[in-house]
C-alpha cells in the first residue's frame, strides 16, 4: 500500500496560530512598586530592584514571561506564574539586609 506525499502546511498558518495563542495572554500596563519591592500582575507578585519602591513601572507580559520596565529600560524579568497570592522574588532585587533572612 503506497501513501502519497504528506501535504505541508503553509508556514504562515502555524505562525498565525502561534501569534494568536501568545497574544491571548499578553499585554502591557502601569504599576507602582510596593513597599516590599514587588508589583502585582494578575494576582501574582513579582520582585523588582528595591531601589524602585514607589516608582511607576510598565509591566509587559506574555504567557511565559513577566517583565518590568522603567523609562523604557528592562529592570526585571520573571517566568510567569499562575499562583495567585504568591510571590516570585529574585535575591538580587532584595536589599542586603533582607537577603540574610531569605
Amino acid at each position: 500500500m503506497s501513501h502519497g506525499p504528506v501535504p505541508l502546511r503553509a508556514p504562515g498558518d502555524l505562525e498565525h496560530r502561534f501569534r494568536a495563542k501568545v497574544s491571548t495572554r499578553s499585554g502591557a500596563r502601569k504599576a507602582r512598586v510596593n513597599i516590599d519591592y514587588h508589583v502585582e500582575l494578575e494576582g501574582h507578585w513579582y520582585s523588582v530592584p528595591y531601589q524602585l519602591v514607589g516608582k511607576a513601572v510598565e509591566l509587559r507580559h506574555t504567557e511565559a514571561c513577566a517583565e518590568a520596565f522603567l523609562a523604557g529600560r528592562r529592570v526585571a524579568s520573571h517566568m510567569r506564574s499562575e499562583q495567585r497570592g504568591r510571590f516570585t522574588t529574585q535575591a538580587e532585587h532584595m536589599p542586603a539586609s533582607h537577603r540574610q533572612h531569605a
